[in-house]
């Protein structure tokens, strides 16, 4: 069961990977944070076709669903009384995240003619609020990590968001 560390408390998050496309070094890592009535599990179909479209796949599950750490009972009440520091800590967590799976598994970086490599975060309903934090919080986010993920990050999918803009 592959987590990653997202912070130095111990959280960590539960994700799949259909691992590098066989032959490929300059695939697109597309991490996909699924919604509130389901977990990852859902987007495993995708799996078999990624290959071809010469694409990593990487589901994650959110905090609270199977594999990941659960909520301490202050973050809980961060998130049910709206305070920014909740959404402040879903920002460094993503972050963290991402950081992490490109230093661990070499991704490629978003290439000169910007088609190919890099990540790609697809929020899906209620997993939109999760992706977006990184762009959202951005006072949070060391300089350095921005610096490191602007080589990287190519793309925002928000598939189905469950709110209005």
């Amino acid at each position: 069961m592959p987590t990653a560390p997202v912070d130095d408390k111990g959280t960590e998050i539960f994700f799949t990977d259909s691992g590098v496309p066989a032959g490929s070094k300059d695939y697109t890592t597309l991490v996909i944070i699924h919604g509130g009535a389901f977990n990852g599990n859902v987007f495993q179909k995708l799996i078999p076709d990624s290959p071809s479209n010469n694409v990593r796949l990487v589901v994650l599950n959110r905090r609270e669903y199977s594999g990941s750490s659960k909520y301490t009972d202050a973050e809980i009440d961060d998130l049910v009384s709206g305070r920014k520091s909740f959404f402040e800590q879903l920002a460094l967590e993503v972050t963290h995240f991402l950081l992490w799976f490109v230093q661990t598994y070499n991704i490629p970086r978003i290439s000169n003619n910007g088609k190919s490599g890099g990540l790609a975060i697809m929020g899906w309903s209620i997993g939109s609020i999760t992706s977006l934090a990184v762009l959202g919080q951005p006072e949070v986010i060391p300089e350095a990590s921005y610096r490191t993920l602007e080589h990287y990050l190519r793309e925002m999918i928000l598939f189905g968001p469950n709110c209005k803009f």
